[in-house]
């Protein structure tokens, strides 16, 4: 069983990743002059679900993750390795 700081760590780990995903979407998609919308449009989902997605980034499926790294110019391999 995990100790609460193991926990915690990981959490707050979990966070820093969400919030570096975070930043990287949101730079990218001010970088292509992409709105929200724009993006929402292109992945096919709702500007809302653009919304959680760059809110909580770690919710993402893998599928759309790959499809929003196409749409924002960015390498998915480098923002895995980034994050991780």
């Amino acid at each position: 069983m995990k100790s609460n700081n193991q926990k915690y760590g990981n959490e707050k780990s979990k966070n820093n990743q969400n919030q570096q995903l975070q930043i990287i979407f949101k730079t990218a998609q001010i970088k292509n002059g992409l709105s929200q919308i724009d993006v929402a449009k292109k992945l096919g989902v709702s500007q809302s679900t653009i919304s959680k997605y760059y809110n909580n980034a770690g919710e993402i499926r893998f599928s759309d993750f790959l499809q929003l790294c196409g749409i924002l110019n960015l390498n998915a391999s480098e923002v895995i390795n980034e994050v991780l």
